[in-house]
């Protein structure tokens, strides 16, 4: 067994004779406690509300992050629509004046082609008034009806190529009606 020194025995008899109730070191002892304890509390609950407020800032954060990627994405969507929307405006008025100078040029061919059919039709008109109507069936039969066939075929071209004007006039009223 050990034994204690009688003096630090005496010390703690006196200080627990002196830790009555009411004794002022005891009130003392625990007013300091209790105003540690409160400054605790508040500091905690300081942290708390700091700690709040970061996670509102935080989340307000990614909130309007995440608004900004929605509008880049609208905004490149748009671009994209604009882009291709304007590619083939382009694409539709390239096809115009194409169109258009086939068509020019069909309607040469057909009036050169119906030139060439009159001409066959004055010559066979001389061949008869001269009296020979067997010279008038050769030309009707031979050089007029060929001229004919080329009239005809040169008319359906024309047809196509006006067909094709329009359909590209149409594709690009269209393109830019949206």
């Amino acid at each position: 067994m050990t034994q204690f020194d009688p003096h630090i025995v005496q010390a703690v008899a006196v200080a627990e004779a002196d830790a009555t109730p009411d004794s002022p070191r005891l009130r003392v002892g625990n007013i300091v406690l209790t105003t540690l304890t409160v400054v605790v509390i508040a500091g905690a609950i300081a942290a708390v509300v700091l700690g709040m407020q970061s996670s509102s800032s935080a989340s307000d954060a990614r909130d309007r992050t995440a608004a900004l990627h929605r509008d880049r994405r609208a905004a490149e969507t748009r671009q994209h629509d604009a882009e291709h929307t304007m590619s083939m405006m382009n694409a539709a008025a390239a096809k115009v004046p194409l169109a258009f100078t086939a068509l020019a040029q069909s309607l040469d061919t057909v009036v050169s082609s119906q030139h060439n059919v009159v001409e066959v039709h004055n010559r066979g008109a001389a061949v008869y008034n001269a009296g020979d109507e067997r010279g008038l069936i050769a030309v009707y039969t031979g050089d007029g009806a060929a001229a004919i066939v080329e009239f005809d075929a040169k008319a359906a071209t024309a047809k196509t190529a006006l067909d094709n004007a329009a359909v590209a006039a149409h594709d690009l009223e269209e393109a830019l009606n949206g």
